[in-house]
């Protein structure tokens, strides 16, 4: 039977109330709830980067107040959900039978329920992601172009001051370093896919973070692709259409599910699917069951499992270093441990802070030296490159990395 937010409810009691209005005004909301009057209406007000129900919320709210959870993802337009006591209990009291709500005392969701569509705020403040710099909204691909003549500029060294971020979106951060580099940078269009299927595939709660380094820039072409996983293989999951070089993009390395085909070789990180694998079917609960032989249901099945035990990979940066084929972003390591470190810092650890990890794993020792001194970081967590490996042939000091990282994955992701 579906989860009472998975279905459609009536439309929310307060979504048009005019104190309601008000406060959306503001637009000052914070991440940790607070209660506050709006036209003597108790309002319990939070924001987050996506839906998220938080018990200290829940617990502030008032029995004739209402609780506004102010939704604002890094890129996409924000919203606003509205729920009086009544409507926060039908639609989400399941949360509070979960672990996440007894251990780091919320429950979110990896993408938007069904049931919050009925509780939008109607005519509230309107807070789209800031729009790039006109140059950069005339980028469409990165390709294998050089960078302009001229000396190539360098990030400071982590050590010393930081480049200043564009503040706001993920968006605008990867734009200020395109500029930044003079080169062609990826669309907009490909660096929200790549979100939204790293998104697609998050777990409740991320109790260990897979750090890599980054997804595989777009090539000319790839805006047409479109991914379509056929019915035969059940995924449960809203996926993106919108093809992407990123190890969750179903389409990433098989031809078969893309249309029309990618225009460059479309190789895919056999590399890492190795090791989500290995993951996959070590711990008590997966080790006696097989996977499926049928390649795409083995993908499925080992991405339902380490979604299942709280198992998420994320990259330090925001950016495609790799170009599809060869080639880099830059090839100046300095500049690269400050787009990496700058990416983590700023973005994808406030975005799992809040899971509170138990763990995070570093998958590159060069991604770990860039990283060293952040949070969740730590020197023996780091794990080699699977594809330096390969070239190094380093497997006897992999295999024993690897059974490490298992064994420590059986503990906090069982």
């Amino acid at each position: 039977m579906a989860k009472r937010w998975q279905q459609t409810w009536p439309r929310g009691e307060m979504v048009d109330h005019p104190a309601v209005l008000a406060e959306t005004r503001r637009d000052n909301a914070r991440p940790r709830p607070q209660l506050r009057q709006s036209e003597g209406l108790p309002i319990v007000v939070y924001q987050r980067p996506r839906v998220y129900v938080d018990r200290d919320a829940w617990e502030m709210l008032p029995a004739d107040g209402v609780l506004l959870m102010r939704v604002c993802p890094a890129l996409e337009t924000a919203f606003d959900l509205v729920f009086t006591p009544a409507e926060l209990e039908n639609v989400f009291g399941e949360v509070r039978a979960t672990r996440s709500w007894d251990d780091v005392r919320c429950y979110h969701f990896p993408s938007n329920p069904r049931a919050v569509d009925s509780f939008r705020v109607t005519g509230g403040s309107d807070r789209r992601p800031q729009p790039a710099p006109p140059a950069a909204r005339r980028r469409s691909v990165l390709s294998a172009s050089t960078p302009r003549t001229g000396a190539e500029p360098r990030a400071p060294q982590p050590s010393g001051p930081r480049t200043p971020a564009p503040s706001g979106s993920r968006l605008e951060w990867a734009h200020g370093w395109f500029d930044r580099l003079h080169v062609p940078g990826e669309s907009d269009a490909y660096l929200t896919a790549v979100e939204a299927w790293r998104g697609a595939w998050r777990p409740a709660r991320v109790k260990v973070l897979l750090l890599a380094e980054s997804h595989v820039a777009e090539a000319p072409g790839d805006s047409r692709v479109r991914v379509h996983a056929p019915v035969s293989v059940p995924v449960e999951r809203t996926l993106p259409t919108t093809y992407v070089r990123l190890v969750y993009c179903l389409g990433y390395g098989d031809d078969r599910l893309c249309s029309p085909r990618p225009r460059t070789r479309n190789t895919g990180t056999r590399d890492f699917w190795e090791l989500f694998e290995r993951i996959a079917s070590t711990g008590p609960r997966y080790a006696a069951e097989p996977l499926p032989a049928l390649e795409l249901a083995r993908k499925v099945v080992v991405l339902k499992r380490l979604a299942d035990r709280g198992i998420w990979l994320e990259d330090a940066s925001l950016v495609g270093i790799y170009q599809p084929g060869g080639g880099s972003l830059t090839t100046d390591r300095q500049t690269l441990n400050a787009i990496e470190r700058q990416g983590y810092e700023d973005y994808v650890w406030p975005g799992v802070a809040d899971d509170a990890p138990e763990q995070v794993w570093v998958i590159g020792r060069t991604v770990a030296r860039a990283l060293h001194g952040l949070p969740g970081i730590r020197a023996d967590r780091v794990i080699m490159q699977p594809s330096y490996v390969k070239r190094a042939g380093a497997w006897d000091e992999y295999e024993a990395e690897l059974d490490g990282l298992c064994r420590a994955l059986a503990v906090s992701a069982p």
